[in-house]
């Protein structure tokens, strides 16, 4: 494989994970949402991706138990409008998520506008 085969390669295979992280952009705007998703799960909740569903957010979260659920929240409320399974097989974790917790040492605090902390972005095996 030649260099130009081998600088595509390595696009292709960015290309997933840039569009996994993408999600993070939402987070300044979502954060406090996020928090009702995961408080309504058990400790060890993750969100491992996010998304703009009109007026919804739907967050994945994984279980501290390993299982998945689909979250969605409207902007402003403080509890989930609907948990459900998550059906089907899960995607694979992108390399951030956002948790309550601070399981790492490198997780980098997200804050309110008011600067009260709302939750931890690090990664899915950060416990």
């Amino acid at each position: 494989m030649g260099r130009r085969g081998a600088v595509l390669v390595l696009l292709l295979l960015a290309a997933p994970a840039r569009a996994q992280e993408d999600w993070t952009a939402l987070l300044p705007e979502a954060a406090r949402e996020l928090r009702g998703c995961l408080l309504a799960e058990r400790d060890g909740a993750m969100v491992l991706d996010l998304k703009r569903d009109g007026p919804l957010y739907e967050a994945l979260v994984r279980r501290a138990d390993g299982s998945f659920t689909r979250c969605r929240i409207a902007p402003g409320d403080a509890a989930p409008r609907t948990r459900l399974p998550l059906e089907g097989e899960a995607p694979p974790p992108g390399p951030r998520a956002f948790a309550l917790e601070r399981g790492c040492a490198d997780a980098r605090r997200i804050d309110a506008p008011d600067g009260a902390p709302l939750g931890w972005l690090s990664y899915p095996d950060c416990r």
